[in-house]
């Protein structure tokens, strides 16, 4: 139970969700978007080699979305039950009406994150944030060093301004996440950035599962995979987490009494796109998530923004229906609950959102072999193969 006593500025993003989906109030079924990302713009003050934006982050897209129209679509999006909303790009602090478009979402109520990469957090971008702070500010590192940080953001400097900007944060006492991207370029400081963590008395998010970008140009495509580590590194970085572990030993207990009956109608969408989670992009297109351009409308095409987002989400109802096809080949894998794919993700990797990332997928019967958790999965294309013995 959520402690009544405490402010907004107290209570947790999690204990927020977990209060609005487990009251009773039916959230979940009636599909009230309470959940969403807003992308103010794809342009960004750094150059990463794994980033899925594409070439867009390099000059500023015209049809980016005015103020007046972001303020229209934050009206929209309170009228219609949102109670979260992150505020991403690129990086979402380029926007000159940066502060303008923070203080009208305050004024709306929102539950307001900012994911960031710090560099541009001077002292009086951090001044700001702390009289209108954020309910979690998410800040990105790409190394350790400087050497290795400005191999992964090829800009030079911004070593410096990123560290200067987590000094800004830590000075002004700001509620914050740190989150490093396990990417081959710095997979070796991993343990440097995790003793920085330690040491910056904040929670270290790490993630692996890089894909492809939902950009275009030399940057765009399957430019980012590039960066993903083999099978072997990114599971056993996985499986340094004691809570996947626990979660594993669970469903095994769980597998060694219960029958694993074959999966036939499987849901294509199983998680919250589209149900109560959405993303929009900087040009207006309203999106089940980030990675599900592919199935998105413009908010704005000859019509208001309100009339846009109900027809969409309404849209966003009927592909919730789809069912798994039967040549999935993750219909019939009951492995699902340890791997990290997804239709948006399988869109993005082979332009067919019912297929398997294979990488994911040798991941994953990696993880299932290292771990002992019993499978029935065997499709032999995906299956991981252990490497001979010389």
């Amino acid at each position: 139970m959520m402690d009544e006593s405490k402010t907004l500025k107290e209570i947790s993003y999690g204990d927020l969700g977990n209060r609005v989906h487990a009251d009773g109030s039916g959230v979940a079924e009636r599909r009230v978007p309470t959940d969403g990302m807003l992308e103010l713009t794809r342009l960004c003050s750094l150059k990463c080699t794994h980033c899925y934006i594409g070439d867009a982050r390099w000059k500023k897209d015209p049809r980016e979305l005015s103020t007046d129209q972001l303020k229209a679509l934050m009206d929209a999006l309170a009228e219609r039950g949102t109670l979260w909303l992150t505020f991403t790009g690129g990086e979402a602090l380029l926007r000159k009406d940066f502060k303008e478009l923070w203080l009208y979402a305050k004024q709306k109520g929102f539950a307001l994150v900012l994911f960031s990469n710090a560099t541009l957090i001077d002292d009086k971008m951090a001044g700001f944030l702390e009289l209108h702070p954020p309910q979690c500010l998410e800040i990105s590192i790409y190394g350790a060093t400087r050497e290795t940080y400005e191999r992964v953001t090829l800009i030079p400097g911004s070593f410096d301004r990123f560290m200067r900007g987590i000094e800004n944060v830590r000075k002004r006492g700001l509620p914050w996440v740190l989150k490093a991207p396990v990417i081959k370029e710095l997979a070796g400081e991993i343990p440097q950035i995790t003793a920085l963590a330690s040491e910056w008395g904040v929670r270290l998010v790490l993630d692996g599962e890089i894909n492809a970008s939902i950009g275009e140009g030399q940057s765009g495509g399957k430019a980012p995979c590039a960066s993903r580590l083999s099978e072997e590194r990114l599971v056993d970085f996985a499986l340094e987490d004691k809570n996947l572990l626990i979660e594993i030993k669970g469903m095994a207990r769980e597998r060694a009494t219960a029958a694993m009956a074959p999966k036939t109608d499987e849901p294509l969408f199983s998680c919250g796109a589209g149900s109560n989670m959405f993303y929009v992009n900087s040009r207006g297109d309203l999106q089940m998530c980030v990675l599900t351009h592919h199935r998105s409308e413009n908010l704005y095409a000859d019509r208001t923004v309100a009339d846009g987002f109900d027809a969409t989400w309404a849209k966003f109802g009927d592909f919730r229906k789809i069912k798994m096809r039967a040549d999935s080949p993750c219909i019939a894998c009951d492995l699902t609950g340890i791997c990290k794919s997804c239709p948006g993700f399988a869109h993005l990797e082979n332009g067919d959102e019912h297929s398997a990332v294979e990488w994911l997928c040798r991941s994953t019967h990696l993880k299932a072999l290292k771990t002992g958790l019993p499978h029935r999965c065997d499709i032999k294309h995906f299956v991981y193969t252990p490497p001979k013995k010389p």
